[in-house]
């Protein structure tokens, strides 16, 4: 996935409900490329069950499925999260559902056939309301929770605030995630203000390891850093 923006994505789960084998396991695939996991279901009660058991980051429901419609399993998801992103996917641009869709707080209505440009501007959309309410937690090795838009993370029941240049560093590890970054240009990022230097970059790491674990962060000597 080249697109920076949707990098959050790549720690969350999210739920899709489509009757239509062919366009499920379609956008499964699609879907896949952005999310950590994506749970697939073919009907309504079985949204309901993922749901359930895994408590998803978002959720994307076809609006017609056998037995329980993607409003009613939005429905029935609004009495347990007040807030979780929810898309509606639809054939046909129908304004008598739009009365309903305010009342659930719906995020947007994807109308099929789906366009990645479009998907990608909903997922867009979701993150942008997930920052406003604070919900945007990603986990890290050893238990611990960042929060980027609050600038916290809780390890060990203990919520630590991360500095500016803790924050920018997280940044760029995390969109690299999985990939040792080399110093120097960890460096070049932290270079706003003022140069960064790789000494300044080695203490930052040795603070930063004790407020979210010395196992979230690997480094490599001479090679960089990772986080885990």
């Amino acid at each position: 996935m080249t697109d920076s923006s949707l990098s959050f994505l790549r720690d969350m789960t999210v739920l899709l409900a489509e009757d239509d084998v062919s366009l499920r396991e379609l956008m499964t695939g699609t879907l896949g490329l952005f999310f950590r996991d994506v749970l697939p279901a073919e009907d309504g009660g079985r949204a309901l069950e993922l749901f359930e058991a895994h408590r998803p980051h978002m959720a994307i429901l076809d609006i017609n499925m056998p037995g329980l419609s993607g409003l009613e399993v939005a429905e029935a998801i609004r009495e347990v999260d007040a807030d979780l992103p929810i898309m509606i996917l639809t054939g046909h641009d129908d304004a008598a559902y739009m009365q309903t869709a305010v009342r659930l707080r719906l995020m947007n209505y994807l109308l099929k056939p789906l366009s990645l440009s479009s998907l990608k501007a909903a997922l867009k959309g979701c993150l942008e309301e997930m920052k406003r309410r604070d919900r945007l937690e990603v986990p890290l090795a050893g238990g611990t929770l960042l929060n980027p838009t609050t600038g916290t993370a809780v390890r060990g029941g203990q919520i630590h605030r991360l500095t500016r240049n803790e924050l920018r560093f997280l940044e760029i590890l995390l969109d690299h995630r999985g990939v040792i970054v080399e110093p120097v240009r960890i460096c070049l990022h932290m270079s706003v203000e003022k140069d960064f230097t790789p000494q300044a970059l080695r203490n930052l790491v040795w603070r930063l390891r004790d407020k979210i674990g010395a196992e979230a962060i690997f480094s490599a000597r001479d090679k960089g850093y990772m986080v885990r």
